[in-house]
């Protein structure tokens, strides 16, 4: 079951899903993590019943993308809004709280 819009494989790609979506999610995980791969569907679902776009990347294979942006453990989520970064959650995700920025993006805050 797939459980996010598309899978980053470049940087480019990561970059340009941020400049075409007014809102998107970024979700950061290593196929060896088991926590990640739990998360993965939560996140999936909020990110859905928010409407807005779920990237997952895979941070052994688009190791650049971590480092641009940052994302130095797994999972991450990253929110942007406008290009830029709203919100971001590292290692232990708060899904209620993920849902609360998500629905304010949604809302025009």
């Amino acid at each position: 079951m797939k459980h996010y819009k598309l899978e980053a494989t470049t940087l480019a790609q990561v970059n340009s899903e941020i400049e075409k979506q007014p809102a998107i999610a970024l979700y950061f995980a290593s196929p060896g993590c088991g926590v990640c791969l739990a998360d993965l569907p939560k996140v999936e679902e909020i990110a859905e019943n928010s409407g807005i776009p779920l990237i997952y990347i895979d941070i052994d294979r688009v190791p650049e993308a971590s480092g641009q942006l940052s994302v130095f453990t797994v999972p991450t989520v990253l929110l942007y809004l406008e290009q830029r970064e709203y919100h971001r959650q590292s290692r232990f995700i708060d899904f209620h709280e993920l849902s609360r920025r998500m629905r304010e993006i949604k809302q025009g805050r």
